[in-house]
């Protein structure tokens, strides 16, 4: 039977600490979309803002004591650093293609509906107010509609309409429609309303009230991240918090900011 002196010993076990302590040798890296006004965006600090970044911090540092950076990207990019395993997580709508290289957690952080939304001006203002479902909106003729670059909802629910602008945030996206350059854009209540407040088009976007879809936002991780072992803490914390609710009374703290 071979000898193992106690040097050997000794290395072989710091070896193994080491190991089983690196799995969060580092930060985990939370990444948000640019200019997505009241979810995510960065100014001239870069410092991440914003309610996804408020839920990240409460659920994912506050109360799992895990160091997270923040840090905003165009949303794009954002998507595909957490798809190479660059980044850890994410916080958005899931879809199949990020299920395909994100975990998802089982209940949702925050959901909110989809409206339309159409410039105060438009001509087609009254044919808006007559659709009541999404269907009679993708089938409804000569309407321009618009969205953001890696908008992964509009990219699959839009894919068959025929008059379609793309535009880099959502900035642009107000511009087009206070200038009657796209008929409509389907977007979140919180956070279009927001948007048009900051930016300064109040009076100029018109808000059409019936319900598209309501949306339902989860905490995404990566695949490829060492943060995945996380997920069964982080689906049973949810989870209790939904019970107590706890998680309703952080979702109103953190929304009331940002009206």
């Amino acid at each position: 039977m071979p000898v193992i002196d106690f040097r050997t010993l000794i290395f072989c076990l710091a070896l193994f600490l080491f190991q089983s302590t690196s799995l969060y040798a580092k930060e985990l890296k939370a990444v948000y979309a640019q200019g997505y006004l009241p979810f995510s965006w960065a100014e001239d600090d870069d410092k991440a803002k914003g309610l996804e970044v408020d839920f990240v911090q409460a659920i994912i540092s506050d109360k799992l004591s895990i160091d997270v950076i923040h840090e905003v990207y165009p949303w794009a990019r954002a998507q595909a650093l957490v798809e190479e395993g660059r980044a850890d997580i994410f916080v958005t709508i899931p879809n199949e293609k990020r299920r395909g290289y994100t975990q998802v957690t089982d209940i949702p952080l925050f959901s909110s509906n989809f409206l339309m939304h159409t410039g105060s001006s438009n001509p087609n203002k009254k044919l808006l107010s007559e659709i009541n479902n999404l269907k009679e909106l993708v089938n409804a003729r000569d309407l321009i509609h618009g969205h953001i670059v890696g908008a992964g909802w509009h990219e699959v629910r839009l894919k068959n309409v025929k008059l379609l602008q793309i535009a880099p945030s959502s900035l642009q996206i107000l511009q087009l429609l206070d200038k009657n350059r796209i008929d409509v854009y389907i977007e979140q209540a919180p956070l279009i309303g927001y948007q048009i407040k900051t930016l300064g088009f109040e009076g100029r976007i018109t808000e059409i009230p019936q319900v598209i879809e309501e949306t339902h936002w989860h905490i995404c991780i990566a695949k490829k991240s060492p943060y995945i072992k996380i997920m069964p803490k982080l689906n049973r914390l949810l989870k209790k918090m939904k019970e107590d609710g706890s998680l309703s009374q952080l979702q109103k703290q953190i929304f009331s900011q940002y009206k």
